[in-house]
């Protein structure tokens, strides 16, 4: 009787109990390192100010966009109202990159630091000696501190004011231009979002994939891949090949439908971005964006002298 009741204890040991615990820590560690489930309201809060972010704005329009601003901001004042402490250190601590962190801390920003994005907006769009002033060239260096990234990522994708119409007649443009001093991968959903949504056509996401260059690590590469256009039911793409073909020149120093002869200012960053694509996991993509890689891969193999001198150089 008594052996058989330490067999039952061992099984329930072995089989039921430490099964459950290890359940446990793992569902206490996803909390942690994943990002959380968010209420319904907050999510729909996030999409109203997504949808206003990525709406058409003619620059040139802006007194049309008064309403737009304002319930933008007004948003961003409720999102931090609905967002309590422990979703919001919920959401700071998790990993990885989305834009529902980079709206969640910006409203908590506006709200709690409403100055920064006011200074800056303040001090960005007056003339300096006939011209803008631009980061990192004249701007105050406390201006690329990190303490700023929230309100300089609001600037960038808040509908259009007066501000704002001042600061990107700028190049680059100067929240682009800050963001990519400040060189953050948190910052990477928010250049994405603006790259897939421009305002001011093809020099606005050059200077984007400039930044994303900058940062140059795995996490920025999956941002260039998610620049990259999606072609719909297979079929192929047609206006949206010039964005692919921008992309690509970056990554490899040469545009994949091979249109355009090669960029010699991109052959630093194309090395580098050789080197993360070397080590880089295309689990979680697309068939699609592997299919892009490959050609870029392909691309860059054509180039792979000259992507060695640069790679010989840095060392």
């Amino acid at each position: 009787m008594l052996l058989a009741g330490v067999v039952r204890l061992v099984y329930l040991l072995i089989f039921v109990m430490l099964p459950s615990l290890m359940i446990s820590q793992a569902r206490s560690a996803s909390s942690i390192s994943g990002f959380p489930n968010l209420p319904r309201d907050v999510q729909t809060t996030i999409d109203e100010l997504l949808s206003l972010a990525r709406k058409s704005y003619n620059p040139r329009e802006i007194h049309k966009y008064a309403d737009a601003f304002g319930r933008f901001h007004r948003l961003l004042g409720e999102l931090h109202k609905k967002v309590g402490d422990d979703l919001f250190q919920r959401v700071c601590n998790s990993r990885g990159q989305r834009i529902e962190k980079n709206l969640i801390m910006m409203a908590r920003d506006q709200v709690e630091h409403p100055e920064r994005r006011n200074e800056l907006a303040d001090f960005y769009s007056k003339p300096a000696r006939g011209k803008h002033i631009l980061l990192p060239q004249a701007g105050p260096a406390y201006h690329a501190d990190p303490k700023y990234r929230s309100a300089w990522e609001c600037l960038l994708i808040e509908p259009p004011s007066r501000v704002t119409y001042l600061m990107e007649r700028d190049s680059p443009p100067t929240a682009v231009g800050a963001l990519s001093v400040i060189g953050s991968e948190e910052s990477i959903p928010v250049l994405v979002l603006r790259f897939r949504y421009p305002r001011n056509g093809t020099t606005e996401r050059d200077y984007i994939l400039k930044a994303l260059s900058g940062i140059g690590s795995e996490a920025a590469l999956r941002g260039m891949l998610d620049c990259v256009p999606v072609s719909e039911e297979g079929k192929p793409l047609t206006q949206e090949e010039a964005v692919r073909d921008h992309v690509s020149s970056y990554l490899a120093g040469r545009a994949i439908s091979g249109k355009y002869g090669l960029s010699t200012g991109r052959l630093p960053l194309a090395a580098n971005w050789r080197r993360v694509m070397a080590g880089f996991s295309r689990e979680g993509l697309t068939e699609e964006q592997k299919a892009f890689l490959e050609q870029v891969e392909a691309v860059q193999e054509k180039n792979k002298d000259l992507l060695d001198r640069y790679d010989s150089k840095k060392k």
